[in-house]
C-alpha cells in the first residue's frame, strides 16, 4: 500500500494473484479525490496486470443509504 504523505490517502496498491493459473502483480491506482456527501473518496481508478493496463474507471454518482434495517447482518 501506498499512501499520499500529505493527504494520507491510499494512492496506489500493488498485490500478487492467481488470475487464468499464473501469478500476475495487480497495481490500483487512486486519484482525483473529492469530497462526496462528507467522505474524501477517489474518483478516478486505473488498474494493471503485469504493466498492462486492464482498466480505467470514473466514479461518476455515489449514493448513501440514509439506515439499514439491523436484519441486514444478521446471518
Amino acid at each position: 500500500l501506498v499512501f499520499d504523505e500529505q493527504s494520507g490517502f491510499l494512492i496506489k496498491s500493488e498485490l500478487v494473484r492467481q488470475f487464468e493459473k499464473k501469478q500476475v502483480v495487480q497495481e490500483d491506482f487512486f486519484s482525483d479525490f473529492r469530497d462526496i456527501s462528507g467522505f474524501k473518496r477517489p474518483v478516478k481508478l486505473q488498474s494493471f496486470r503485469n504493466g498492462k493496463k486492464i482498466l480505467d474507471a470514473e466514479l461518476i454518482e455515489v449514493r448513501y443509504f440514509e439506515k439499514l434495517d439491523p436484519s441486514v447482518f444478521k446471518p
